[in-house]
């Protein structure tokens, strides 16, 4: 009996031991496969699948919105960006944050409105202490705007609707289920005058989220044997993304109201309308990998956009806050789509378009001097002069010694001179006229040798007398598009 308990434990020994090594064979295994995926991967490791820019359906708007403001030229006026709470305490997102991003992008080559950044000093110390309110700061325009706004409300279940439906078989049954529910976000935004808030423009909006699950059940029987098993699919939209999208939206009507444009319009473009989306969209699938580079390939060069081209295509990305990958994609079309006012040509045009103003000047005074803000559709190399109509005077005002790169890019307002470096230059005058152009290439060096002298010294000792003269210099020495805006000032 003793033997026999003792042989059967020492079996089980045996197994037991017979088990635990091949765990630890198989733990082995597995470590030294962790550590060698450890060896391998780096962070400079291309990714398998292509990534995707979070982007909401009105980011198209707001680069529509921009093109608007530049063209109506109208003068900077700041906009403060007040505190956004989520009411209902569901959602931990940034919604102040969305919001200073949407106008930055509503805003980027135009320049109507400056975001401004002010922090509320939160209370420290005592339950029933009151925060420190922010007032007016003497640096903002009396002008200057507030934007300020909540997450009023979240229904996670507003409706819900479901069905199932199943059917017996002779070795088995097979049955699926669908589950259907929708809830929704409101957020409301409001403009006001900073200092004394009162009420200018304000917008409510509600999205609605839907909740899809499916799923399918199965069971087999083979004989005596019986299995089963079963699938379930659950698709839900974001609220994140569903709040993003609404910021989108109050930001176009409520920038659109307060600088006078007509915003609406760019509600109906085709990136936030869903018939010319839709349209789009199908254009571009029956579309082949061929031809889909040749209907982008005229896009970019009616752009401007020149050279090979995954470079431009990428420049062109870059400069519209895309996903720079330099592939073709649907919403690289769609984006192109919307920037070119009478669709992308499907033959490679000879010149630009008609009607794009791809490069935006402004000039306003910033004591003690005066500043040109200077926009830019695409991304280029720039060049500004001044001309003082007292005395005929005509000096390169940029690259300067403070300032001196002269490709500018497209995603951000540029300014000459730097009035926040700490080093800069003044422009004053009483009557003073700017003229700047812009190449997709530098071309500082094909220039006569008028344009080698040092900046903002007169060039009219070497010979430059005009802005049409310079103009027809630049011409002559660039064989693509020159990009030229002038202003004046005072404004007319």
């Amino acid at each position: 009996m003793f033997a026999s308990v003792d042989r059967l434990s020492g079996q089980s020994i045996m197994v037991s031991n017979k088990r635990s090594w091949i765990a630890v064979a198989l733990l082995c295994a597995v470590c030294g496969c962790a550590a060698k995926r450890a060896e391998t991967l780096s962070v400079d490791s291309a990714p398998t699948a292509t990534a995707v820019s979070s982007t909401s359906v009105f980011r198209p708007a707001l680069a529509c919105l921009d093109l608007q403001l530049a063209a109506r030229g109208s003068r900077t006026t700041d906009i403060v960006v007040g505190l956004m709470p989520d009411a209902t305490n569901e959602l931990s997102i940034g919604l102040r944050d969305m919001t200073m991003n949407a106008v930055g992008r509503a805003t980027a080559r135009s320049g109507t409105f400056r975001v401004i950044d002010v922090a509320v000093v939160e209370p420290v110390l005592g339950k029933d202490a009151t925060p420190l309110k922010v007032g007016p700061d003497p640096n903002l325009d009396p002008t200057s705007l507030h934007l300020s706004g909540s997450i009023v409300a979240i229904s996670k279940t507003e409706y819900s609707e479901g069905a199932d439906a199943g059917i017996g078989l002779q070795q088995g049954r097979v049955g699926i289920s669908y589950v259907g529910q929708l809830g929704s976000v409101t957020t409301s935004m409001r403009v006001s005058r900073f200092g004394t808030r009162e009420q200018l423009y304000n917008e409510q909006h509600e999205l609605v989220l839907r909740d899809r699950q499916f799923g399918l059940d199965l069971v087999a029987e083979i004989g005596t044997f019986a299995g089963g098993g079963g699938l379930q699919f659950d698709r839900r939209e974001s609220p994140a993304r569903a709040v993003q999208t609404l910021v989108d939206l109050h930001v176009i009507e409520l920038l659109g109201k307060a600088a006078g444009v007509p915003y609406w319009e760019c509600l109906n473009q085709a990136g936030t309308n869903p018939t010319v989306s839709a349209e789009l969209s199908s254009d571009w699938q029956d579309l082949d990998p061929g031809a889909r580079q040749g209907r982008l390939q005229s896009g970019l060069t009616t752009l401007g956009y020149r050279g090979d081209f995954t470079a431009a295509l990428t420049q062109f990305q870059v400069d519209n806050a895309l996903l720079a990958t330099g592939r073709p994609s649907f919403e690289t079309y769609r984006m192109m789509s919307l920037a070119l006012p009478g669709g992308i040509p499907k033959n490679a045009p000879t010149g630009p378009a008609q009607g794009v103003n791809a490069l935006v000047l402004k000039v306003s005074k910033i004591s003690p001097t005066i500043r040109l803000e200077i926009g830019l559709i695409r991304s280029a190399n720039v060049y500004c002069f001044q001309q003082d109509n007292s005395d005929g005077s005509i000096a390169q005002i940029f690259p300067n010694p403070f300032q001196k790169d002269s490709r500018l890019t497209s995603n951000a307002l540029h300014f000459v001179p730097n009035t926040i470096a700490e080093k800069s230059m003044a422009i004053k005058g009483d009557s003073l006229s700017f003229l700047c152009l812009g190449t997709a290439e530098e071309i500082a060096g094909r220039l006569p040798a008028a344009y080698s002298a040092s900046p903002l010294s007169d060039l009219r000792a070497a010979g430059v007398a005009s802005f049409s003269q310079i103009f027809d210099h630049f011409s002559q020495a660039y064989d693509g598009e020159v990009l030229a805006a002038t202003a004046e000032y005072p404004s007319l």
